[in-house]
């Protein structure tokens, strides 16, 4: 399998390494806020999202009809 590119939208600094670790082998984007994340999503493409849902300010309602 080839690597992925990967954004992660997580503001937890133990969620984001351990998607590092996780995810290696992978190129990882990191957004620490909802507002990063969009805006990395209009910027670049992307073949995986992961995003926590639980986020202050996060858009959990509105994150999957982006695009």
């Amino acid at each position: 399998m080839k690597p992925l590119h990967i954004l992660v939208i997580e503001d937890t600094e133990l969620h984001i390494q351990a998607a590092r670790e996780q995810f290696e082998v992978h190129t990882l984007d990191i957004a620490r806020t909802y507002e990063a994340g969009v805006q990395l999503l209009e910027d670049k493409k992307f073949d995986v999202v992961l995003t926590d849902l639980m986020m202050p300010k996060g858009g959990n309602q509105t994150m999957g009809s982006k695009g």
